[in-house]
C-alpha cells in the first residue's frame, strides 16, 4: 500500500521525503505497540514488566502523532521533536526497569545487549533531528544519562557481575567513538550541502536580473540556443522582440530611481503576463527587455508585437518610496499621479534575420530605433514649466506621436 500525501503536503522534496518516512515509522510503531499491548504476561513476562502498564497509552500517543502529521504536513518539525523526546526517556526507563527486574547476571547481559543494539537509533536520530553541533550535544547527553542510569541502578545490585560492568564499559567506549564519527560525517555533509547550495544560488543569481527576477542576457542566450536546436528538428521560426520604454529616463530624473525601479518591475509583470508560458521574457538592462517566442510565421510575430504594445497601454501609478507611503496606511483612490509610457518595439525573426542571438538582437534593436526615429519625426514635447513631459508611442501601430505631461512629484522629493 502506498501512502499518498494530501495535495498541499511538503512541497520541497527533502521535507516531503522526511514526512513520508515519519508516517511509515509512526504507523509501524503504532501497530507494534498495539500488538505488545495485547500480549499476556505469560506470553512475554519481560516485555509486560517493562511496558505492560503503559502500552495502550503509548499506542494512543503515537497514533495521535501519526494523524497530526498526516492531516497537518506543516507540523513535521513538531512531530519530529515529539518523537525524539519521547523515545529518549523511554530507552532510559526501559534500561532502568530492565536492570531492576533482571533475575541474574545472564538476564542483565541479554538486556544490555538489546540496549546496545537499539541505542544507535537514538544517536543517529539525534544528528538527523538537530544537525551536527546540536546533535553532538544531545547524543552526548544520552550517553551521560545512560551511564548515570546504569550506575544508579547497579550500584547496590547484588546480581551485577564484573563481566556485566566490563560489557557496559565497552558499550560506552564504542558509543563515544560512534558519536564522534557521526559528528565528523555530519559536519562534512553539512559543509558539502552548504557549498552546493551556495553554488546553486550563485548560478541562479548569474542567470537572473536582480530587480525584476527575469532571465538576464546570459540566460536568454542559453534559451535561444535550446529553442534553435528544437526548431531545427521541427521547423518554424523564432521571434526576438526588443522592447524599450520611451522617455523612461524622465521618470528617474523627476521621481527618483526607487519610483523608476517600481515602474520597471510592473512593466516586466505586464509583459510576462502577456506571453505564453513557453516564451521567454528577459531584461537586457535599463529599460530594455527582450521577448523570445516560437512563432509559425511573420503574421504571428506581428500578433505578438500587438499584444505586447497593448499590455503597456494602461497608465502607471507613480508610487513614492515606502518612506513616503507606509504599508500600514492604505492609500486612498487616485492618491498617486499616473503617467502613460510608450514602448517602442523591434522584431527580428530566426532564421530570416540571422542565425545567432547576437545578430537577431542587432536586427531587432535597429528596427526598434527605426520606430523611435519615425515616431519622433515632427513630434514635439509640450513645454510645461518645471514639469517634464513624457511622449507616448506604440511601436506596433507606429501612430502619430502624442504627449502627456508628467505630474509633478510630491512635496519633499
Amino acid at each position: 500500500m502506498t501512502m499518498r500525501a494530501p495535495p498541499d503536503a511538503g512541497r520541497d522534496e527533502p521535507n516531503a521525503v522526511k514526512r513520508q518516512s515519519y508516517l511509515w515509522i509512526l504507523g509501524a510503531i503504532t501497530l507494534g505497540m498495539a500488538a505488545l499491548a495485547l500480549l499476556t504476561p505469560d506470553a512475554a513476562p519481560m516485555v509486560h514488566a517493562l511496558i505492560g502498564h503503559y502500552a495502550w497509552v503509548l499506542t494512543v500517543y503515537v497514533a495521535l502523532l501519526f494523524v497530526l502529521l498526516w492531516r497537518v504536513p506543516s507540523a513535521l518539525r513538531y512531530v519530529e521533536l515529539a518523537v525524539y523526546w519521547t523515545m529518549f526517556p523511554i530507552f532510559l526507563v526501559n534500561l532502568a526497569m530492565g536492570l531492576q527486574v533482571a533475575a541474574d547476571a545472564a538476564e542483565q547481559e541479554r538486556l544490555l545487549y538489546s540496549f546496545t543494539v537499539r541505542s544507535p537509533i537514538v544517536i543517529v536520530w539525534s544528528f538527523l533531528t538537530f544537525g551536527a553541533r546540536r546533535g553532538l550535544a544531545v547524543a552526548s547527553a544520552f550517553v551521560v544519562a545512560t551511564v548515570a542510569v546504569f550506575t544508579t541502578v547497579t550500584g547496590t545490585g547484588a546480581t551485577t557481575t564484573q563481566e556485566v560492568r566490563i560489557s557496559f564499559a565497552i558499550f560506552v567506549g564504542s558509543t563515544i567513538v560512534f558519536v564522534g564519527a557521526l559528528y565528523t560525517f555530519a559536519r562534512l555533509l553539512e559543509r558539502q550541502i552548504t557549498a552546493r547550495a551556495s553554488a546553486e544560488a550563485a548560478a541562479e543569481y548569474a542567470l537572473k536580473d536582480v530587480l525584476t527576477g527575469l532571465p538576464n542576457r546570459v540566460a536568454l542566450e542559453a534559451r535561444f540556443d535550446h529553442s534553435r536546436a528544437s526548431l531545427r528538428r521541427t521547423g518554424g521560426m523564432l521571434a526576438v522582440c526588443f522592447v524599450d520604454l520611451d522617455d523612461f529616463k524622465r521618470i528617474n530624473d523627476t521621481y527618483g530611481h526607487e519610483v523608476g525601479d517600481d515602474v520597471l518591475r510592473r512593466f516586466s509583470e505586464r509583459i510576462h503576463g502577456t506571453v505564453r508560458a513557453t516564451d521567454t521574457v528577459a531584461r537586457m538592462g535599463g529599460d530594455e527587455f527582450v521577448v523570445l517566442a516560437a512563432v509559425a510565421d511573420e503574421a504571428q510575430a506581428g500578433v505578438l508585437a500587438e499584444r505586447l504594445a497593448t499590455a503597456n497601454a494602461a497608465p502607471y501609478e507613480l508610487r513614492p518610496p515606502l518612506a513616503h507611503a507606509p504599508a500600514t496606511v492604505p492609500a486612498p483612490p487616485n492618491a498617486y499621479p499616473e503617467v502613460v509610457l510608450g514602448a517602442s518595439l523591434g522584431v527580428a525573426l530566426y532564421p530570416r534575420d540571422g542565425d545567432d542571438i547576437q545578430a537577431l538582437l542587432r536586427s531587432a534593436d535597429a528596427a526598434m530605433y527605426g520606430v523611435k526615429r519615425r515616431s519622433k519625426s515632427g513630434a514635439s514635447v509640450p513645454a510645461v514649466p518645471a514639469v517634464p513631459a513624457v511622449e507616448v508611442r506604440t511601436a506596433a501601430h507606429d501612430p502619430a506621436p502624442r504627449s502627456t505631461s508628467m505630474p509633478a512629484p510630491p512635496p519633499g522629493d
